[in-house]
């Protein structure tokens, strides 16, 4: 396949998410139980992360881990780049309690990230923040290697939940996606993995973890583990070669 068919850009990621469709991924009534069960899981392994303070969740839409990042005691901040999905979330805290813990969601695209990480003052905060793109959203970056750059320059940790490569996962993704609703779905397998696209712009890859692999080292960053969500994801903790884990304050607690 062609890689100018393989490729995209920000713009035709927004156009989707804002005004094509892409919203129907938000509503619960369209989640089959296969992906109902994925998103069910799929934060879990962050709860086995050791130093983990500060949750920085990327193509956040309304907020989906903010309440479930509260709840865990942990600061946040969320990234998206269609704007009346972040101001559901924002609105989502104006509604809630008075909390000690940082709570802020952004505009904007991920591969801005390094510049929005200076502007917030979270340097500080490197080593006990884990950058989180949930529900298969860095499959459906248009960039994905300016995106592992800026994550380079944050020195945080990242972790990537998306679907698995396999025909049963595959199969999966098209009953959810047909649940949606979109037309015209395609399904081509190419050396980065299994891309689905459909008439009204859904462009989403499910990456080989051998592509994820090369991606990140040839951004200083290897695998620290691997873990299956389920059985049509998997969840992949990607941590600077130099990084060591401080004290965790919340196990100590």
């Amino acid at each position: 396949m062609s890689s100018m068919l393989l490729d995209t850009t920000d713009a035709a990621v927004l156009q989707f998410y804002a005004s094509n469709g892409g919203a129907r991924m938000f509503v619960d009534a369209h989640l089959t139980p296969a992906v109902r069960a994925y998103l069910e899981a799929e934060a879990q392994p962050l709860r086995d992360e050791p130093a983990l303070e500060h949750l920085f969740e990327i193509g956040c839409g309304y907020g989906r881990y903010l309440l479930w990042a509260l709840a865990e005691g942990l600061h946040y901040d969320g990234l998206d780049m269609v704007p009346w999905l972040v101001e559901m979330g924002r609105s989502r805290l104006r509604e809630g309690e008075p909390s000690p813990l940082r709570r802020k969601l952004h505009v904007g695209s991920a591969e801005d990230l390094v510049a929005l990480w200076a502007a917030e003052g979270l340097a500080p905060r490197r080593d006990v923040t884990v950058l989180f793109f949930p529900f298969n959203c860095f499959g459906s970056l248009a960039r994905p290697e300016r995106v592992v750059r800026s994550i380079a320059a944050t020195g945080a940790r990242v972790f990537l939940s998306g679907f698995a490569t396999s025909a049963e996962a595959t199969r999966h993704r098209r009953a959810y996606y047909e649940q949606n609703g979109y037309a015209a779905l395609d399904t081509s397998v190419t050396d980065r993995g299994v891309l689905f696209t459909s008439a009204e712009g859904l462009r989403s890859f499910a990456y080989d973890r051998g592509h994820l692999e090369r991606m990140f080292a040839s951004a200083g960053y290897a695998l620290a583990r691997a873990c299956a969500i389920g059985p049509i994801a998997a969840g992949y903790m990607f941590r600077p070669r130099d990084f060591r884990a401080p004290t965790d304050v919340r196990a100590e607690r």
